[in-house]
């Protein structure tokens, strides 16, 4: 109701005037917050991008480190499996011996 009496008290020239005054600035104010959210924006993704980065190393290092306990894990495995075949066979071997010479 204000706003509508203070324009009808504004001559039509002073309106138009005030009206592209009030358009400029609300515009040039649009274009500041628009670059600052931009700026911010950018400033986020560098961090977001440098913290995946330190991340991925982390995992890396974490995965790398798993797999040469698991290939260190494995070998004694396979160590302990030919022991226990040597040990099967002569064992299955001195048996049929045994058989055979009865």
């Amino acid at each position: 109701m204000v706003a509508s009496n203070l324009w009808e008290r504004v001559d039509a020239g002073h309106h138009q005037t005030v009206e592209t005054v009030l358009r400029a600035t609300r515009g040039r104010i649009a274009n500041e917050l628009v670059e600052w959210f931009n700026q911010v924006d950018l400033t986020y993704k560098a961090e977001l991008r440098e913290l995946n980065e330190l991340n991925w190393a982390r995992f890396g290092a974490k995965l790398d480190q798993g797999l040469a306990e698991l290939r260190t894990e494995l070998a004694d495995l396979r160590a302990d499996l030919m022991k226990w075949m040597f040990l099967y066979w002569v064992g299955t071997a001195l048996t049929v011996i045994g058989i055979l010479k009865l």
